[in-house]
């Protein structure tokens, strides 16, 4: 059924992974003992010590990671932020940063003419220390810069420079600038009183972080809309919770898909237990239907609780004018539950942010939004 539910324009979801938040919000409490697991961040989670790890000296120490206890949205973005516009400005100013030519895989090891660029390119937005060397060869330095460089950009920390990671650091400073500047508008309208307790989706980052007094208490992977059918922005409260809900199809997905893979297989909505219903409540079976049509739309498919069921275990309810929500996987007892305090639940557009210590972070624009929001940051001066 994953097909079938559209995930796009329906849902922000992932499988498995809002049973840390939900858990939280059913009880009144989130779980603080909780560590993030954001697997982009999670590598670079800092020991107690504060250390990359064992094998890098003073230079690599002196580069700070990303902490995964810091959130997307606090009372100190947009200063943050700020900050990082200053500093993106004096890069661009001194003529930005070099370009690393692509070639093959860079790894551990590698010498490569192109890694004395990679070094440039690195310590220019502070991913390397500058006193880490100028030579040819990818050795554990470089390898950690592009470690933070990866986790920075929401790429795949594996320390190795792929086609994802040379597009990145490829980005030109000023396009970069440009893009925090935008952002910088968006933190603005989202900088209010957003409570000590709420949870926050980066539709970018496909990012999902359960915030309490300033600490993402878990992160989680979402799946967010594509293009051709985006994630809204929203600002709601989380109201309730059905735990292994029933799925009632709508009708976009009955157009757009369900009707295409009735023509194909027929047997398609028994074998996943959706059932048809009329105006008046009565089940039809689906060979009553012309699925060389638009006849379909008329009515109403819902699909039963199980391991089958495309909202899986949780449906998390809030209330909205785009007919969304968000949901898990199976769990068991078909249950509702009403919160007794709605939390807060901010859906949001941000591909460039700095977080508390400074961290500068980036994601792609997936839904083209920042080019038209340049238009606007720079009519307002």
């Amino acid at each position: 059924m994953a097909s079938m539910h559209d995930r796009a324009a329906r849902s922000v979801s992932r499988r498995s992974v809002m049973r840390g938040i939900l858990t939280g919000v059913a009880t009144g409490v989130f779980a603080r003992a909780a560590a993030a697991e954001d697997q982009v961040l999670q590598t670079l989670i800092q020991s107690q010590s504060g250390e990359f790890g064992q094998g890098f000296d003073s230079a690599s120490r002196n580069v700070r990671m990303p902490k995964a206890s810091l959130p997307t949205l606090s009372p100190s973005t947009v200063q943050t932020t700020e900050q990082a516009i200053g500093q993106y400005e004096a890069i661009v100013a001194r003529g930005g940063w070099p370009s690393v030519p692509p070639s093959q895989a860079l790894r551990l090891g590698n010498r490569q003419p192109s890694v004395q660029a990679l070094r440039q390119r690195l310590t220019a937005t502070g991913d390397l220390e500058v006193n880490a060397g100028i030579g040819d060869i990818y050795d554990s330095y470089v390898e950690a810069g592009v470690r933070r460089f990866q986790a920075r950009h929401g790429l795949t920390v594996d320390g190795v420079v792929r086609e994802q990671t040379f597009g990145g650091l490829n980005v030109p400073a000023a396009v970069r600038l440009n893009q925090l500047k935008v952002n910088l508008v968006r933190l603005r309208s989202l900088s209010g009183n957003l409570g000590s307790r709420f949870v926050v989706c980066n539709i970018p980052a496909a990012q999902i972080e359960a915030i309490e007094n300033g600490v993402a208490v878990s992160r989680h992977v979402g799946v967010v809309g594509k293009p051709n059918r985006p994630s809204p922005d929203i600002q709601s409260k989380i109201t309730e919770i059905n735990f292994n809900p029933f799925w009632t199809v709508p009708n976009s997905i009955v157009r757009r898909d369900l009707i295409p893979k009735m023509q194909e297989e027929p047997d398609y909505l028994t074998k996943n237990r959706i059932h048809i219903f009329d105006p008046r409540g009565s089940e039809l079976q689906p060979q009553q239907i012309n699925w060389y049509s638009e006849e379909a739309v008329n009515y109403r498919f819902k699909q039963d609780p199980g391991d089958f069921n495309s909202l899986g275990t949780i449906r998390i309810n809030f209330p909205n004018p785009y007919s969304v929500y968000m949901h898990d996987t199976q769990l068991g007892e078909r249950t509702d539950a009403k919160l007794a305090r709605p939390v807060p639940l901010y859906w949001v557009y941000v591909t460039a942010w700095a977080t508390p210590d400074g961290i500068v972070q980036f994601r792609e624009d997936i839904y083209s939004r920042d080019s038209a929001g340049a238009v606007a940051a720079t009519s307002r001066g």
